[in-house]
Formats: C-alpha cells, structure tokens, sequence
C-alpha cells in the first residue's frame, strides 16, 4: 500500500520526517517535497533542509503566517508534510 501523499506533523521532529520521506521515496524514488511552513516554525527550517539533505530530496517551500489544518489554525505552529503529484513531487505543509 503506497504511502499517503499528505502527512500532517505535529512537529518537527527530524527522526518522523525522516520516516515520512522514507516511505515516499519507496513510493515515489524521484520524488520532491514542498514544504509549508508557519512562521512560529521557521528556526526550524535548517532541520527540515538537513532531513531532505541527508536523504537527497529536493526542497522548494514557503514560510506563511499560519497553517490550517482540520478547518483550524492550530497554536504554537505546526509542520504539516504531504507528498505530491504524479511526477513523484511531495508537499510539506
């Protein structure tokens, strides 16, 4: 069963998001991510950049106010990772 292409994480936690891209890169070897990220999370980016480094994904992203998630703007920021299209591209969220 292939890997769901969006991933929410409640955080930024090198060791899930490792996870998460190694389940994608099963399911999709030529894979990308887009990542979204709130901007009480953006200290938190060389962690994201060093994930996709180490595991030779490429990254192309944003940083926002806010995300929402579930119809809600969840407090203290959130990482939300979801692969993404048919060319293998993933999106961080």
């Amino acid at each position: 069963m292939p890997t769901p292409k969006l991933h929410y994480l409640p955080g930024l936690d090198p060791a899930a998001l490792d996870s998460v891209l190694q389940g994608w890169r099963q399911d999709y070897p030529q894979m990308g991510v887009l990542a979204l990220l709130p901007e009480a999370e953006k200290d938190r980016l060389p962690t994201l950049q060093q994930v996709c480094t180490a595991q030779q994904v490429k990254l192309v992203g944003a940083i926002f106010p806010a995300l929402v998630v579930g119809g809600r703007i969840p407090h203290g920021g959130r990482l939300a990772a979801a692969p993404g299209c048919d060319a293998g591209a993933r999106v961080v969220w």
